[in-house]
């Protein structure tokens, strides 16, 4: 079944229980088999939303976004979790409607974007944060993954030290994020790249996601954590050069992916203005 715009909007709750597993891991390997290894996971993921009983209310929209732009037949899945309580998030995603979005607004609804590409692109975010086990940077994404994020700096550290966790960052620690507890600010952005997108396409996704996301925050320094799978090491390197050229007094450093291509997150920081009046 194809997604349109013409259609009945759906919650991901009626779209998960319209696929079969089996459809949705096909399409996950046809176009990365390197997963065949994480079938249980994927598995484990998708069982564990079916499980869910959502709410009879939610503020959340799941939005399906073509990204043409990057290459012919590229989706992906953003989630849209405003004015959502941190306590029920899971609860009120599978309650939240479909939503056929496009990069500049005009989706193609002749487009075949599949219902089980939309849950693929779902479960492949999700297993990327750890999904189903429990981890404060998955709902920190879910809720937070804004410019401007609705929770506390505490929050965010926490959040931010849990993706350190997650991705087995070396080259910082809790102690090098938590020293910004006191700084005026400490906003973070993270993305990972589509499973539908092809390798000589990473670094541009990523430049594009961070372009739309810098230049809004004050920050005095900037912190980019890349995980780069085995394959990816030339689209790391753009990625780098341009935090190098763009980002203000980058600090990049490295982590370990949780799904083949490439995860960043940008942290940025305003530090404490002395002798402020």
């Amino acid at each position: 079944m194809l997604i349109s715009l013409n259609e009945q909007i759906m919650t991901l709750h009626q779209l998960i229980h319209k696929v079969n597993f089996e459809d949705i891991i096909s399409d996950l390997l046809r176009h990365v088999p390197e997963v065949e290894n994480m079938r249980p996971r994927f598995m484990s993921a998708f069982d564990t939303l079916r499980s869910i009983t959502p709410a009879k209310k939610s503020y959340v929209v799941v939005e399906v976004l073509e990204k043409d732009y990057l290459c012919d037949g590229v989706h992906d899945t953003w989630i849209n979790a405003t004015n959502t309580c941190s306590s029920t998030i899971w609860e009120s995603i599978l309650a939240g409607k479909i939503r056929l979005e496009s990069a500049f607004n005009m989706p193609d609804t002749t487009r075949e974007i599949t219902n089980e590409m939309i849950v693929a692109d779902l479960l492949w975010q999700l297993v990327s944060y750890g999904f189903p086990e429990e981890s404060t940077a998955l709902p920190g994404y879910i809720l937070h993954n804004k410019r401007f994020p609705d929770s506390s700096r505490l929050e965010r550290i926490e959040e931010i030290c849990s993706y350190i966790d997650l991705h087995q960052v070396t080259e910082i620690s809790h102690k090098d994020i938590c020293q910004y507890g006191e700084s005026d600010n400490i906003v973070w952005i993270t993305d990972i790249t589509p499973y539908s997108l092809p390798h000589d396409k990473a670094a541009y996704d990523m430049i594009c996601f961070l372009d739309d996301f810098m230049w809004f925050n004050n920050e005095t320094k900037t912190i980019l954590i890349i995980s780069a799978s085995a394959g990816y090491e030339k689209e790391e390197r753009k990625i780098e050069e341009f935090a190098n050229s763009m980002l203000k007094n980058p600090k990049i450093v490295h982590g370990i992916p949780m799904l083949p291509g490439i995860e960043v997150m940008a942290i940025f920081i305003t530090e404490q203005q002395y002798g402020r009046a």
